[in-house]
């Protein structure tokens, strides 16, 4: 999806302009159709359906809270946060799922700081998590604890041979 939105984005390199999931689909399906060679998840193969019914844009999409990095070469196209944030949303229309996108928000609203503002991780991660929705301030100070229980050596997570997959894979439960 990264590669498919920098596709995108080049295309439209000589008349910049907020992100366009009408302008994406064309690419997005013709990439489907020829030379798909990533994995397929259920929403994609279903949104593909549904784009070839013509269900409207604002309707595309299936239930999974999963939310992936498909917007990587945004942060490098826009220098307008909220600009960033709205590809970001706007990249996920295969998941319409409230989490997914609110999770993306602050993947975006993250990187971009670090990006642009110079923040550090930790800086940007706690300015916008208190900007946020309670739900993800709630997600991310169970994170941050995990990330403390990982790194004291008072921990036995801390000795673990996989420490970060461990950390994550419990992660996930408390998702």
């Amino acid at each position: 999806y990264n590669v498919l939105i920098l596709e995108y984005l080049a295309t439209t390199a000589s008349n910049p302009h907020p992100f366009n999931v009408e302008e994406l689909l064309p690419i997005w399906k013709k990439r489907l159709d020829t030379n798909w060679k990533q994995w397929m998840c259920t929403q994609t193969k279903n949104t593909y359906q549904q784009v070839a019914q013509g269900v409207p844009i604002n309707k595309l999409g299936s239930t999974s809270n999963a939310m992936s990095l498909r917007f990587a070469p945004v942060f490098s196209y826009y220098g307008d946060e909220d600009d960033v944030v709205d590809a970001a949303h706007k990249s996920l229309f295969t998941h319409p799922v409230r989490t997914a996108h609110l999770c993306a928000e602050v993947f975006a609203r993250v990187t971009y700081r670090v990006i642009h503002q110079s923040l550090t991780p930790r800086e940007a991660i706690d300015k916008v998590a208190a900007e946020s929705d309670p739900w993800i301030q709630k997600k991310v100070k169970q994170a941050l604890t995990k990330a403390k229980e990982a790194m004291d050596p008072e921990q036995a997570l801390s000795t673990e041979e996989f420490v970060d997959d461990l950390s994550l894979t419990s992660m996930a439960r408390l998702w």
